[in-house]
């Protein structure tokens, strides 16, 4: 018998997939840093003599990974003729990073990465319920060893933690609640979008879970979920109809801003209530889209340097007199930090990838929406997991792995659905409107 190719091992990619979730914000990776770049070196180790002697078919992500791979290059460079504290470690784990989610993508069915990713999420999301069962109702915390990152303590579970301030919060495995949720709408774009059977077990899971973390973002990016679904589902003018609502939604929002975020702020005071403070969450999403902005106009072209963010970063804020140790903007901080020509090119790449999940011009502007939101809210600079997707769906070869179509039908052998059958209930396929 013919032995299959390594590329097709459910253990590799078992084992691939383990290492993706280490380096896309898992918590003990951040605490103890180290894991990262032996994690990383294991991945490159075991992908690149696969891609030697395999070699993928070329397309246009590899054009993309080596222009980000030179600009980071020229900006290391850059920064290291002006810079003393230049440190070129930094630089390398972020191309191994990048070269990693490269041959992942290219080295394995990105359609079985998908399978696996909605897996992990669907383990870490009860993996999270119980975790919040063990400290909040049966308060047994103490079964647990606690560890701490710069300033949080966790309730360390490995397949989940619990923020000591906020345990009634679900964070997974990630280091924030925040991240937490947006791992779980990338999982609902490609459960919904992506993938052509649908399970409605995964999408319920992923929707109240996102609604658990308690994420300011979770409850604003539901409504554009909706208008998402109803623009796949339903033909122009409902979408359009249910669209004006919205934005009427949010201009009387916008107006009477005290009155409704006091009164959602008595309703869901967890959500709402720093809205209307000063606490350390909006403080650093403010201060530090201020710092990384003041950074960028010093140097626009390359940037101050990966190494030289977050000190740079830190004489701004004592000047501004507040204290921050986190980062919220995926975009700023690649702003500041590697400058205009690779952030443009990461922005290029973002619109191009994730929009290819669905046909319709205003669906894709609506997942535009969605990913731009999570990028500018939360920090994403070192997640794997996203640059996989980012480098598998640029040239559209992901779609054509499964050529996903709107008559995707109910398994016989599972609660799965297609997206009509979800929203609707009908067993009729959807039907997508040319435009």
């Amino acid at each position: 018998m013919q032995r299959a190719p390594l590329r097709e091992s459910k253990a590799l990619l078992w084992l691939v997939m383990a290492i993706v979730m280490m380096n896309s914000g898992y918590t003990l990776t951040i605490i103890y840093p180290v894991w990262i770049p032996i994690t990383l070196i294991l991945l490159s180790s075991l992908l690149i003599p696969i891609a030697y002697f395999n070699p993928p078919k070329p397309n246009s992500s590899a054009l993309l990974i080596l222009s980000m791979a030179v600009l980071t290059v020229l900006g290391f460079i850059a920064n290291a003729s002006y810079s003393e504290s230049t440190n070129w470690k930094d630089y390398i784990s972020f191309l191994l990073l990048l070269l990693g989610s490269y041959l992942v993508s290219r080295v394995f069915s990105f359609n079985e990465i998908v399978k696996k990713f909605l897996f992990l999420m669907r383990i870490i999301c009860l993996a999270a319920i119980f975790g919040f069962l063990v400290v909040n109702v049966f308060e047994a915390e103490g079964l647990l060893k606690t560890v701490k990152s710069v300033k949080e303590l966790y309730y360390n579970g490995f397949l989940f933690l619990v923020l000591d301030k906020a345990p009634f919060r679900l964070t997974g495995i990630f280091w924030e609640p925040g991240v937490f949720q947006s791992y779980l709408y990338f999982g609902l774009l490609l459960e919904l979008f992506y993938l052509q059977v649908k399970s409605r077990t995964d999408i319920i899971l992923f929707f109240i879970c996102a609604i658990w973390t308690m994420s300011t973002t979770a409850f604003f990016l539901l409504p554009i979920f909706g208008l998402l679904i109803l623009a796949e589902k339903h033909k122009r003018p409902t979408f359009l109809f249910f669209l004006f609502l919205y934005l009427l939604a949010i201009i009387l929002y916008w107006i009477n801003f005290d009155l409704i975020t006091n009164q959602l702020a008595e309703w869901f005071p967890i959500v709402f209530y720093k809205m209307l403070t000063e606490n350390d969450s909006v403080i650093a999403r403010q201060y530090s889209v201020i710092a990384d902005f003041r950074l960028f106009w010093a140097n626009p072209f390359w940037g101050v340097g990966r190494q030289n963010l977050e000190s740079q970063a830190q004489l701004i804020y004592r000047q501004m007199g507040v204290f921050i140790d986190s980062r919220m903007s995926t975009v700023t901080a690649f702003l500041a930090s590697m400058g205009l020509p690779f952030t443009l090119l990461y922005l290029a790449g973002i619109f191009r990838s994730w929009p290819k999940l669905v046909k319709l011009k205003r669906s894709k502007v609506l997942i535009i929406v969605i990913i731009l939101t999570i990028i500018t809210t939360e920090p994403f600079m070192h997640s794997m997991f996203f640059f996989i997707v980012f480098f598998a769906l640029f040239d559209g070869g992901a779609i054509k792995e499964i050529n996903p179509s709107p008559e995707s039908k109910i398994s016989s052998n599972g609660p799965t659905a297609s997206l009509q059958n979800i929203t609707t209930g009908s067993s009729s396929p959807v039907q997508l409107e040319a435009e």
